[in-house]
């Protein structure tokens, strides 16, 4: 598992839930365009090919959403990752 960033135990199980790989994560917190986000936390957005059936539907694209904080030593929390599926582009 990445090492740049921290994450709460529940996290695991949600992400496999929402058909997003700790690899996407990271991603996104590399490439992804900044959006509003509440509070002190970010949000970092994009947009990736998916070209796959999920749920006995097809969609072209999936949108990763990454909320975040950066900690004072550097690392930065990932508190949520949150999927949408369909044409974004």
């Amino acid at each position: 598992m990445p090492e740049s960033f921290r994450y709460p135990s529940s996290l695991v199980q949600k992400l496999e839930q929402r058909g997003i790989t700790f690899e996407k994560v990271q991603k996104v917190l590399e490439i992804g365009k900044e959006v509003v986000a509440h509070s002190n936390r970010k949000a970092r957005v994009a947009v990736f090919p998916y070209n796959a059936y999920r749920r006995d539907r097809w969609f072209e694209e999936k949108e990763v959403r990454v909320v975040y904080r950066e900690d004072s030593d550097g690392w930065l929390f990932v508190f949520t990752a949150i999927a949408r599926y369909g044409r974004f582009s």
